[in-house]
Order: C-alpha cells, then sequence, then structure tokens
C-alpha cells in the first residue's frame, strides 16, 4: 500500500515493479552516481505456487516482464525452439520516445543509411545542427542509444530519458495451450508441466546473434538432456557452454564489425513454470 496524505492506494503487481525502478533510479542520484552513465535493466517476476497450507492469493501463472532500455527478454517453447514472445525495447526513434525527448529537450538522431549496424540516439539538443549521428558538436557528449534508463541522471534532465520501465503482463496458460496444441499436430509428447523458458539478454547478444537462433541452440540442448533429467548438474553444465558458445560468437563478431570494439553482453536462462 502507499499513502498520501489521507488516501491509501493499494498498489498493483505493475505499479508495485513500477516503483522499484524508479527507486532504484532515485537513488543514484542520491548517492551522486549515474549522472553521466546509466544502464539497461530488465527483470521477470512470477508468483510461487500455492502449497497444502497456504493458497497463494496471485496467479502463479502470470509473468511480469519489466524493462528498461534495450536489453531483450523472450520466451521460448523448449521442446521446438519457437519465439512465442518478445519484448520491445526503448529506441529513441520510436515515435512514442522521440515526441517525449524532442517535447523535454532532447534531439534524436537516426544512424546512418550504410551503417545497418547502427542504432538511433538520443542527446541534449544541440544548437541548430541538424546532422547525422557522427556530427557531434563539441562539449556535447556521446548520444545514448536507448531512451530509458536506470542513471543517466544529465540526460534525464536535458534530454527526456526516463526510468519508467515498461511492464508487460503474459498469460502463460495461455502459451503452454498454444505449445500443447502445436505440438501435439506434431506428434510430440509432454513429459512434465513445463514447457516454456524465458531468455534476458544484454543488445550485446541480440545485436549479432538473432533471437531465432539462441532460442534453437538453447532448445536443442534442453531437448537433448531432457531423457537425462534426473542428470541435473551435467544438464546446467551442458545449458551453461551453449550460452558461452552464444556469447563467443557475439564477441567475435563484434569485434570483426567494429575494429575490436564489444558492447556488454550478458545472458540469463530461466524456466517458466505453470501450476
Amino acid at each position: 500500500q502507499e499513502t498520501t496524505g489521507k488516501a491509501t492506494h493499494t498498489l498493483s503487481v505493475e505499479e508495485i515493479i513500477q516503483k522499484a525502478y524508479r527507486e532504484t533510479d532515485a537513488s543514484m542520484s542520491q548517492n551522486g552516481k549515474g549522472r553521466h552513465s546509466g544502464t539497461t535493466a530488465i527483470s521477470v517476476f512470477q508468483f510461487g505456487k500455492s502449497n497444502e497450507k497456504e493458497k497463494n492469493p496471485f496467479n502463479p501463472n502470470v509473468l511480469y516482464i519489466a524493462n528498461v532500455g534495450d536489453s531483450t527478454i523472450i520466451l521460448i517453447n523448449s521442446l521446438t525452439g519457437d519465439v512465442l514472445y518478445r519484448n520491445k525495447p526503448h529506441k529513441p526513434h520510436l515515435p512514442e520516445e522521440s515526441k517525449r525527448i524532442k517535447e523535454m529537450g532532447g534531439e534524436v538522431i537516426e544512424p546512418p543509411w550504410f551503417n545497418p549496424q547502427a542504432t538511433s540516439r538520443v542527446l541534449k539538443k544541440r544548437s541548430g545542427i541538424e546532422g547525422d549521428i557522427n556530427d557531434l558538436e563539441p562539449g556535447v557528449g556521446l548520444a545514448l542509444a536507448m531512451s530509458r534508463s536506470i542513471g543517466d541522471l544529465f540526460l534525464g534532465e536535458v534530454a527526456g530519458v526516463i526510468p519508467d520501465p515498461t511492464v508487460d503482463v503474459l498469460d502463460i496458460s495461455e502459451y503452454q495451450q498454444q505449445v500443447r496444441t502445436n505440438d501435439s499436430s506434431n506428434g510430440k509428447n509432454h513429459d512434465n508441466g513445463s514447457f516454456l523458458f524465458v531468455v534476458l539478454a544484454t543488445d550485446g547478444l541480440l545485436d549479432f546473434v538473432p533471437a531465432e537462433e539462441v532460442a534453437m541452440a538453447l532448445s536443442h540442448t534442453i531437448s537433448n538432456k531432457s531423457n537425462s533429467a534426473t542428470n541435473t548438474a551435467s544438464s546446467y553444465i551442458e545449458l551453461t557452454k551453449t550460452c558461452e558458445k552464444l556469447i563467443q560468437k557475439a564477441s567475435n563478431l563484434w569485434k570483426i564489425e567494429t575494429n575490436n570494439y564489444r558492447d556488454d553482453i550478458t545472458m540469463a536462462v530461466h524456466p517458466v513454470f505453470m501450476e
């Protein structure tokens, strides 16, 4: 609950998540950090299952997916490798983001047409100068490749960069039904109630390795280990190896395309449980 004056408001799960992101951003300001640096942030929240002693008042078949910035969450069918859901990163050129940025004094720079790996960026509005991403006014500083961020407080003040997350609420029972219907038609059999998993990844991975390739590689590893599920340690080791290979591939491609520079490459994999 949140109290304002004499009024008390019961926060929804989405509001609690949004509040947590904003408070994290505010704490950076209070600690004197994050004025000219910041981070993308993503999270997945699922309530635990009910047990014999206590009934869970919240629906455990719901995923709350929150995002600030340009990281990505994908929901995957572990048997087929199909990508069932992918969140929408916050990029400066998107109409709803560009509108806010310009209204709050910022400027959006579009990437050069000849560089398909480049991305739109936001910065403090320059002195009437128009140009491409390489035409930065001295003293303005680097342009940010995302329109929302935890930190980057200076661009929050002058260019409309905000810490507010987008929160998607997914009813995974609907996705589960899709999986069962599609796989039954393909003659696949289900041994347990978990056929979905999520991947959380920074753009350092997905800028060079397509989400579909990531999904297929991980689902292939999971499928190969499903017949030996009792050997949990072995399954984790093989899944870790697959993640390391994907990260290494992205790293190599970054170095080839950007003259030995590479962005942060982070990924996490977690199963989605059904009640």
